[in-house]
């Protein structure tokens, strides 16, 4: 089979989107590609990179920098940080967050691994909207917890003082309704 998704499809499924400000990047050793994008939404401003991946079939969301723990941190406000992400990690139906040290970067991924060689566009705007979305609400909540506004509650498992990332209801139903569909062995056109 062929694989279908391109940057250049990307780059249409993001202007479609309503993100017009993208670059198509060549990548050494890959037949497909890179694209770079980026937004400013309420808590920061962020880069994130879609890599459409022909072996093994999967088109990963990227954005490599979500917030950056300051050196100076409190190491009980990291602890709380991580408790935060492992959970986090554990509850979310797509995507993975992850601080990276030394650079004490918070990263977050959504891999999209493809049953077939297309991506359609409603798969992609769900993803995206979620990469958007979880995107923000880890910045927020991040920065809350290492200043001390907010800590983990082991027992909930939520943060107190502050609500957790939540998916809107109705993103909630799209997303289900495209994994009963997957599971049915219907695809997307």
């Amino acid at each position: 089979m062929d694989f279908k998704v391109t940057t250049e499809l990307i780059g249409e499924y993001l202007k479609r989107f309503g993100f017009p400000k993208f670059e198509l990047e060549e990548e050494q050793d890959e037949q497909v590609g890179l694209v770079r994008t980026g937004w400013t939404g309420d808590a920061g401003v962020f880069l994130a990179f879609i890599d459409p991946q022909e072996q093994p079939g999967l088109v990963r969301m990227v954005v490599p920098t979500v917030h950056v723990v300051p050196a100076d941190a409190e190491p009980e406000r990291v602890g709380e940080l991580c408790r935060y992400l492992l959970h986090l990690n554990s509850t979310m139906l797509i995507g993975a967050a992850s601080l990276h040290a030394p650079s004490n970067r918070i990263a977050f991924s959504i891999p999209l691994v493809l049953r077939e060689t297309e991506l359609s566009y409603e798969v992609f705007e769900f993803a995206f909207r979620g990469m958007l979305h979880i995107t923000e609400d880890i910045a927020k909540n991040a920065r809350k917890i290492l200043a001390g506004e907010a800590d983990f509650d082991e027992g909930s498992g939520e943060l107190q003082r502050m609500a957790p990332p939540e998916i809107s209801p109705e993103l909630m139903k799209e997303f289900q309704a495209w994994l009963a569909r997957q599971n049915r062995g219907e695809h997307d056109a």
